[in-house]
């Protein structure tokens, strides 16, 4: 499918903020492919699908919950990500791997992420758009190295659910990331 064609199904599903919001993802991480090297038409595709399916309807949802994991679908903030990937999937013709992987876990990270799916990641965290306490931090740090700007967000993730349940991706995430840098 076509960035245009795509564009036209995302303003049909996407509120307006949403939209906007996945316009910025879609430019931050073109940017952060060119810098780190990565398949900018990835990058774009996985930027503009990441949040496809974030404003279906309980109705909406339904009909896919039952082709992702539990956990996703007890932890409401998740539950969007793979869910837009099985709709990139299904309803945009998306195959390549990489780029459902980088829908997939953009909201949690996980273990051995590709060099894509970090920069989805980060992109989504960074985007102009994105105010909150420590998002010029993760701006700074994401010129120098996407691997600590995801521990960044991770770590400000599981300060800011203090008590809430994290993914257990997240948390794979975080010690994976953490054993590699330390392997450095």
């Amino acid at each position: 499918m076509e960035r245009v064609e795509i564009l036209g199904q995302l303003r049909k599903m996407l509120k307006p903020d949403r939209y906007l919001h996945t316009l910025s993802t879609e430019k931050e991480a073109l940017r952060l492919a060119e810098r780190y090297g990565a398949d900018k038409e990835k990058a774009s595709l996985a930027a503009l699908l990441h949040d496809c399916a974030k404003n279906f309807t309980p109705e909406q949802q339904a009909g896919y919950l039952d082709q992702i994991d539990e956990e996703s679908r007890l932890i409401a903030p998740v539950t969007h990500a793979p869910l837009s990937a099985i709709v990139a999937r299904e309803r945009f013709g998306v195959q390549d791997e990489d780029v459902l992987n980088a829908i997939r876990y953009h909201t949690t990270g996980r273990e051995k992420m590709s060099l894509l799916e970090k920069i989805i990641f980060v992109a989504d965290a960074i985007e102009p758009r994105r105010t909150y306490p420590g998002v010029e931090e993760l701006r700074d740090s994401a010129q120098k190295s996407l691997d600590e700007t995801i521990l960044r967000s991770l770590m400000n993730t599981i300060t800011y659910n203090k008590g809430k349940k994290i993914h257990k991706a997240s948390i794979q995430a975080f010690n994976d990331l953490l054993k590699t840098k330390g392997e450095r």
